[in-house]
Formats: C-alpha cells, structure tokens, sequence
C-alpha cells in the first residue's frame, strides 16, 4: 500500500470560529496520527479510531448545536451528512474485525478524504453565516 500524506493544515481550512478549528485540527492530528502509525499496527489503529469517532461524535454534536441554536438555515442537510460519517465510520470499524486486509487503506483514505472535503466544502458554506452573526 502506498502511504498517505499527512494533511497539511493551513489558513485555508478555518472556518472562522476557533473552537471549531480547534476542533477540526484534533480530528486532522487523529487522521495524521493513523497515517503515520506502523501499517502493522492494527490494535493501536482500530483504538486511534475509536477514540477519534467519540471525539468526532462530540465535535459534530457541537456543531449542530452551534449552527441549529443560531438557526442555520442548512443545519438539517448538515446533520444529515454527519450521521452518514458516524455510520460509515462505525460500519469500518466492525468490519475490521473481519477483514483487517481491507481495513487500512480504505479507512485511511475515507478519513482523510471524508474530513479534507467536508471542512473546506460543507463547513465552509456555514461560515459566511457564521461572520454575518458574529459568531466567532
């Protein structure tokens, strides 16, 4: 298998409001943290996993909460592609168990594709919402 590139955060992937941000280079220092852990490795890559779902899980609910509370006008189609993530994620998980072969390329490459688009197409469609309310 050919090894991933680290995501790279730049300026580029702010949303504007810092506990997001923060939020997000949590979930890209997981991804980052995966990519760069021994292929071999796969005890410690499904408990990385898991620990970075439940932080994901708890950024996510945040999110919404920000973007619903502050009536988001797309908040619903937003939280609909987030429990399609939680699901795949979960579906990857379990699979893993059966299937460790699969496990490590196509998790890896979900993770960082699903989160680099997410951040700099999905999210960033709230942020010019965000500015206008003064939401930072």
């Amino acid at each position: 298998m050919k090894k991933l590139e680290k995501i790279i955060w730049t300026e580029e992937f702010s949303v504007g409001h810092k506990q997001l941000n923060d939020q997000h280079l949590k979930i890209v220092s997981f991804i980052n943290e995966l990519i760069e852990s021994p292929i071999n490795d796969q005890v410690d890559a499904l408990k990385c996993i898991s620990r970075m779902l439940e932080y994901s899980k708890e950024h996510l609910e945040y999110e919404e909460g920000l973007l619903e509370r502050h009536n988001y006008p797309e908040a619903s189609s937003h939280s609909i592609i987030h429990q399609f993530y939680v699901r795949k994620v979960e579906n990857f998980l379990k699979m893993s168990f059966h299937e460790p072969h699969i496990f490590r390329t196509e998790v890896l490459s979900f993770l960082k594709e699903w989160w680099t688009y997410h951040i700099l197409e999905e999210d960033m469609k709230y942020r010019p919402f965000l500015e206008e309310k003064g939401i930072a």
